[in-house]
């Protein structure tokens, strides 16, 4: 299946599809930006492969309080619905 084909499928029993969920986000990436705040965006393996690459940076992460306080999983985040590939 193609990527673009990909994009156009169904999520589970929804309306729902990557493209919408993309052009979702992007638009709400565009109202931070235009609130005046900078956006730096990357893949999620990406971030992965830094976190791999560089021990102290995975270090650091993990014991920021924001991620060590947090309420939510942050591996749901990094990896969750919209992200994860099956």
């Amino acid at each position: 299946m193609s990527l673009h084909a990909q994009s156009k499928k169904t999520i589970g029993n929804t309306e729902e599809t990557l493209q919408n969920w993309y052009e979702e986000t992007k638009a709400k990436l565009q109202k931070i930006v235009n609130a005046g705040y900078k956006v730096l965006s990357i893949w999620g393996c990406e971030f992965g492969e830094l976190l791999c690459e560089n021990r102290g940076l995975e270090i650091e992460f993990c014991s920021h309080p924001y991620v060590k306080n947090s309420p939510i999983n942050i591996g749901d985040v990094l990896y969750g619905v919209r992200t994860e590939a099956t």
